[in-house]
């Protein structure tokens, strides 16, 4: 939700502080990162998803590709 509404520094906070993160948690901050201008740290997102070798979907890919095309 926070990142939807463009406040990236809250939506991370409360990803650092979850858990158990799930697919719909790591695409949110990939998709909120991307759409609010932030390739790169989506991207990073990315590779910390890869690394704990989450199952990643559709919008998993559409969040990196729209994260791709961002110059930052």
């Amino acid at each position: 939700m926070y990142a939807r509404k463009g406040n990236i520094e809250s939506a991370n906070e409360v990803f650092k502080r979850q858990g158990e993160r799930d697919l719909v948690s790591w695409n949110s901050m990939i998709s909120g990162y991307a759409q609010h201008g932030h390739g790169k740290k989506a991207r990073e997102v990315f590779r910390e998803m890869q690394r704990n070798n989450m199952e990643m979907d559709g919008i998993t890919f559409a969040g990196v590709i729209t994260a791709c095309i961002i110059l930052d």
